[in-house]
């Protein structure tokens, strides 16, 4: 097998599949919970608006249905030589904030793009608590490198 993507700037994942011979083989793919509006298990954090963008599934160029279990989806079939999966991801900024009942984290915000997420602790940031965030900002992402 062999995976490409442009993790992280965009969503999308291909896998070829080679087997030596046709095979009957179970694939599982993993799923993330922010790819389907779940920062993360159970309900300390959430997204504060749900991404409307959905995760696409094609297999050979033709687009499947995906039942998502324990964080994985399987497509068991014959495999051949040079067969092809794509996945494509939603891409979004969102912006996650704790649970109400978190009340050290109350008025507090991190932004997460895909599987990046940006955050600034007070810890490292002496002062932080000064800046504000207004309710609807503008936000996007560009790719930059910033590391030599």
């Amino acid at each position: 097998m062999i995976q490409q993507t442009g993790y992280p700037w965009n969503g999308k994942v291909s896998v070829k599949v080679n087997p030596e011979t046709k095979s009957v083989i179970t694939l599982k793919l993993r799923i993330p919970g922010w790819a389907v509006n779940c920062a993360v298990p159970g309900d300390l954090y959430r997204y504060i608006n749900e991404s409307e963008g959905k995760v696409v599934l094609k297999v050979n160029g033709k687009e499947e249905k995906i039942d998502v279990n324990k964080g994985y989806a399987a497509i068991t079939k014959e495999w051949n030589k040079g067969d092809e999966v794509e996945l494509v991801f939603p891409m979004t900024v969102q912006r996650v904030i704790a649970n109400e009942n978190a009340k050290d984290y109350s008025g507090q915000v991190a932004f997460e793009y895909g599987l990046i997420v940006y955050c600034a602790e007070e810890i490292d940031n002496k002062g932080i608590a000064n800046i504000a965030i207004a309710n609807n900002p503008s936000l996007s992402v560009e790719e930059k490198t910033i590391l030599y």
